[in-house]
């Protein structure tokens, strides 16, 4: 039974160029699924991960959080020290701006999100405007040195693709955005995306290298065993329990997966009244059910030419992973956004967002609320094992970890970022079996 790929000689061993020139990913591991242990705690391997960070296009947030004039985010880039301000500026649409004082270099902004004309620095009250022009500063007769219509807040460069914002920390990228994201960039353009407005998100530190986090969400291996109590019933269908992926595509470094889903899991009433009740509203975003109570016909991604590809009447949804941690995943009903950022070689961030049709009824609220909780108990079980898994890996015990033939996505992240790595560190180039 399955859908393991056991053949990876293309398109997983073809170049991919993320800026540096096109680069081949380590054939020992998409082909073998072998990696070293060391690329979870080699401080070198860290350094030069925080390299790559600074010089590639960065997942940042979404269009609509910056819908009116004035609103404003800050998204942390913390592996580079850096804090990003994105702003919708009245004049010049979408900004974004280095979140440091042009005075002694304070973080300017404190809130993650705002609405402002002016960002004024707490320490010395310099203020700036949404453009990044310097606007007042006290006691401005005793700095004759500095001249206001020169002054501007450093700029970054911020660029969108299907409503999705994307940085790039560079100050000359390598790359455009559609460059970076490659075929990607035509897929989804029209997809319903703001048909889903309710958001949710959840957050936290974690302790463990932010690669483990993102591999755990890039493999259904571990659902029968860590999940049986949480998510098994309904992420696995009878006839793929290790949930094995329906389909994927690679587009350069980044990787598309479709995702099973198990149409015939019902909930017990009696012994699960709540749960039953959230997954009869469809508030599951995963469901492709359209017979829940109170469920008003609304825009789904179920038809949409670029999602679940193979046409499985199964489908769960599609994941879009992109280079170097962002995992977009687009169900029937709904969306999120996943990602595990890097602190340090040890250290991590967890970030998600769920997003849902607004709700029509009181019914629709509670359900979703639940399932909010559902999802919140299914990913601190990854979290909590994430943690364990560095302190062994970090132990030294393990020379190398291994990637079953479904574990496809690992595959393919792995292989290109010990690549990206590598090309950074000076070490030999993979070459094809034919050179």
């Amino acid at each position: 039974m399955g859908n393991a790929v056991r053949s990876f000689d293309e398109p997983l061993l073809s170049p991919f160029d993320i800026g540096f020139g096109p680069t081949l990913p380590k054939r020992e591991t998409v082909e073998n699924g072998i990696a070293p242990a060391d690329v979870y705690f080699s401080p070198e391997r860290f350094d030069a991960e925080r390299e790559i960070f600074s010089k590639v296009w960065l997942f940042a947030g979404r269009v609509e959080e910056v819908a009116q004039p004035g609103d404003w985010f800050v998204k942390d880039v913390e592996i580079c020290d850096a804090s990003v301000i994105i702003v919708n500026d009245r004049s010049e649409g979408i900004k974004a701006f280095h979140n440091v004082c042009l005075h002694r270099g304070m973080k300017l902004l404190w809130e993650p999100r705002g609405h402002n004309g002016l960002f004024t620095c707490p320490y010395h009250a310099w203020s700036f405007a949404t453009d990044g022009t310097l606007k007042a500063l006290p006691d401005e007769e005793n700095f004759p040195q500095v001249c206001k219509r020169e002054q501007k807040l450093k700029p970054v460069s911020v660029d969108s693709w299907a409503g999705f914002l994307f940085i790039n920390l560079d100050p000359h990228p390598q790359q455009t955005l559609e460059q970076f994201l490659g075929p990607i960039s035509n897929k989804l353009i029209d997809a319903p995306f703001d048909a889903y407005p309710r958001s949710a998100s959840l957050t936290s530190p974690m302790d463990a290298n932010w690669k483990l986090g993102n591999e755990a969400s890039g493999e259904g291996y571990h659902v029968s065993s860590l999940h049986r109590k949480s998510a098994k019933g309904w992420a696995l269908p009878e006839d793929n329990p290790h949930s094995h992926s329906l389909g994927w595509e690679q587009v350069g470094p980044h990787l598309i997966t479709t995702l099973p889903s198990n149409p015939d899991f019902t909930v017990d009433l009696t012994a699960r009244p709540i749960q039953a009740f959230a997954f009869m509203n469809q508030a599951q975003i995963t469901s492709n059910s359209d017979d829940a109570p109170d469920q008003e016909a609304q825009p789904s991604f179920s038809d949409h030419p670029d999602l679940n590809r193979p046409k499985a009447k199964n489908w769960g949804g599609d994941g879009f992973f992109l280079f170097p941690t962002g995992q977009i995943g687009v169900f029937p009903n709904g969306w999120w956004f996943n990602s595990y950022w890097p602190v340090a070689v040890d250290k991590s961030r967890w970030y998600a967002r769920w997003y849902f049709c607004a709700p029509k009824t009181r019914r629709q609220r509670f359900a979703q609320e639940c399932m909010m909780a559902m999802y919140r108990d299914v990913l601190t079980e990854d979290n909590f094992s994430i943690n364990g898994q560095h302190q062994g890996l970090a132990s030294g015990a393990l020379e190398q970890v291994y990637f079953g033939y479904p574990e496809i996505l690992l595959r393919h992240m792995s292989g290109i970022m010990q690549a990206a790595v590598d090309n950074r560190l000076g070490g030999e180039p993979e070459r094809l079996a034919a050179e």
